[in-house]
């Protein structure tokens, strides 16, 4: 498979998405690069010249991301594929059923898939020497299959233009209330995230509260960016399913577009 020897580079919720097979993880003499230690076989790396991951991010995330790993190794192209954890997850699956190994690396949303896929014996091991930096709740057990470097946090967000802050919804029972009727967003059904809602809500609340829920008539989204969008253009006035890390990505486009655009008066 392309680039084994680079896997572990990337550092965060990254996880090793190989041929399973295996492996001597040990790292005696990791190399030092600019930044971090890597056992890569870097000239190697740069000779098979691609890198392809497989990831739940939005594009603009993504591409952030591939961009820094490409100013660091400029001699290696990366290209990802991007779709929701479920649907992502179900590809995985039913690509290595059909002895294929696409992906170099593969990012999750939902830890459950992770777990999962090293039962299957979905990883190949490797212990990068970045691994010592977190603790050991943040990774796999043994260690050197998968880690997660972030937690997503989300919530009920609403366009304080068009909902007072009296008015909004407080907790997800309010969000029952007929007034929100077509006025509400939440992620598509295979998001890891709205997966995680799903089965939260349902401990607490018990499952009728999705059956009260979908007479809303709620608008389900792909990605948290379009989430937003329409939050800030009012074609939504709520959305049940805020990612904070999305409404950081969105504050800080609006703020690049104001400055490109100022408003006068």
């Amino acid at each position: 498979m392309r680039l084994r020897a680079l896997i572990g580079v990337l550092c965060g919720a990254v996880l090793l998405a190989q041929q399973a097979r295996a492996a001597d993880a040990s790292c005696p003499n990791p190399r030092q690069m600019d930044g971090f230690k890597t056992c890569a076989d870097v000239a190697k790396a740069e000779q098979e010249g691609e890198l392809l991951v497989y990831s739940t991010d939005p594009e603009i995330a993504q591409q952030k991301l591939l961009g820094a790993f490409m100013k660091a190794f400029p001699k290696i192209k990366a290209n990802y594929l991007r779709l929701q954890a479920g649907a992502l997850y179900a590809k995985m699956l039913a690509e290595r059923q059909g002895g294929i190994y696409s992906p170099d690396m593969v990012q999750l949303s939902d830890i459950s898939f992770a777990g999962d896929f090293q039962k299957r014996g979905g990883y190949m091991q490797y212990v990068s020497p970045e691994l010592a930096a977190y603790k050991p709740e943040y990774k796999s057990k043994p260690e050197g299959f998968w880690n997660w470097g972030a937690v997503v946090i989300a919530g009920i967000a609403y366009n304080p233009t068009l909902v007072s802050a009296a008015e909004a919804p407080k907790t997800y029972t309010d969000l029952l209330d007929p007034k929100w009727t077509n006025e509400v967003s939440v992620k598509v059904t295979i998001s890891g995230l709205q997966h995680v809602t799903w089965y939260v809500i349902r401990k607490l609340h018990g499952p009728e509260y999705w059956e009260k829920f979908a007479v809303l008539k709620p608008h389900a989204f792909d990605s948290y960016v379009q989430q937003f969008d329409r939050l800030v253009s009012g074609q939504d006035k709520v959305v049940m399913t805020a990612q904070y890390s999305g409404y950081l990505i969105m504050k800080e486009k609006a703020r690049r577009l104001n400055s490109l655009f100022p408003r006068k008066g």
